[in-house]
């Protein structure tokens, strides 16, 4: 069983407009712009939580949409607020055109050692996600068809 400490932070900085240029200097120093699309659709967003976690949360659904499309090709990371059950969540959303997920590995991509690139991974990095997600009581779920992209939807509670 994870646990993860929580430490409380007003709002996760790669979510804003200024600190995702040095968030993808950081962690992605062979990320080439000019080969993708990248659109963000938010403002300053109101993530509380561990800045840690929430960080590789990220590096991990932007690696594997990156790792997706072959060094070309549209990411998209919109979020917005949104009601679900009648209470208020952070909707961060983080989409790509790469070759999708086959719809028998959809519900198997946050297990433990599942992978689809052979060699090429461990099979960690979304069950990983998920679980940090859990740890800041939100959900994450993938949607996508196969040759058309994915999308990773993350969805965490909002204080009233």
């Amino acid at each position: 069983r994870l646990s993860f400490a929580t430490s409380e932070h007003s709002f996760f900085p790669a979510l804003s407009p200024e600190g995702h240029a040095d968030f993808y200097a950081r962690h992605f120093p062979k990320f080439d712009r000019k080969r993708f699309d990248v659109l963000m659709d938010f403002f300053e967003l109101p993530l509380r939580g561990d800045r840690i976690l929430l960080e590789q949360l990220f590096i991990n659904l932007l690696l594997n949409a990156l790792e997706s499309m072959d060094n070309k090709g549209k990411l998209v990371i919109v979020g917005e607020r949104r009601e679900r059950d009648g209470k208020p969540v952070l909707h961060i959303e983080v989409q790509d055109s790469g070759h999708g997920i086959a719809p028998e590995n959809l519900n198997r991509i946050f297990d433990p050692f599942f992978t689809t690139r052979g060699s090429g991974g461990f099979g960690l990095g979304l069950f990983i996600s998920r679980r940090i997600v859990e740890a800041h009581k939100g959900t994450l779920r993938a949607e996508s068809e196969a040759g058309r992209g994915a999308s990773m939807i993350t969805e965490f509670p909002l204080e009233a």
